[in-house]
């Protein structure tokens, strides 16, 4: 899973990184909430399929999933239109 990123630039000079892990790695680098939030939040503002108000419904509801009767409101939340 590891990963080495080079980048010339236009004068010559190389930058360069290197990750052994990679963010996001569900055992050994997982994501915080607040990052998943952030993550979701711009994803959908990428694609303009929902209202930043539904957005934030969709958190709401995804925070209390197990709790959820049905998922009737979270599949509209979610459904662009």
């Amino acid at each position: 899973m590891s990963c080495t990123i080079r980048v010339r630039m236009l004068d010559d000079q190389e930058y360069s990184a290197t990750t052994e892990i990679p963010r996001g790695d569900y055992v050994s680098s997982p994501l915080t909430k607040d990052e998943i939030v952030d993550k979701f939040k711009s994803s959908v503002a990428f694609s303009r399929a929902i209202t930043l108000e539904k957005t934030n419904r969709a958190i709401d509801l995804l925070e209390r999933l197990e709790k959820l009767n049905d998922l009737n409101d979270l599949i509209a939340t979610v459904t662009p239109g």
